[in-house]
């Protein structure tokens, strides 16, 4: 689990150093966060931790316009 929250800190850190709302949303869709996200959930989820899925999801699997 905690190579999993590396990669997703990782990431984040990597969205944070732009301004750019849509270089942001590039580095997240293109890089392996989702799939980093779909594992972590379920652990999440078989741990009874559906707090965490949620926050997962609305972070890492949600759309955005």
């Amino acid at each position: 689990m905690t190579h999993y929250e590396r990669v997703l800190a990782s990431v984040r850190s990597r969205m944070n150093e732009t301004d750019d709302p849509e270089e942001r949303e590039f580095i997240r869709q293109n890089s392996i966060c989702w799939e980093v996200a779909h594992n972590l959930m379920l652990i999440y989820a078989a741990s009874g931790s559906l707090d965490l899925v949620r926050a997962t999801s609305d972070e890492w699997l949600a759309l955005v316009n």
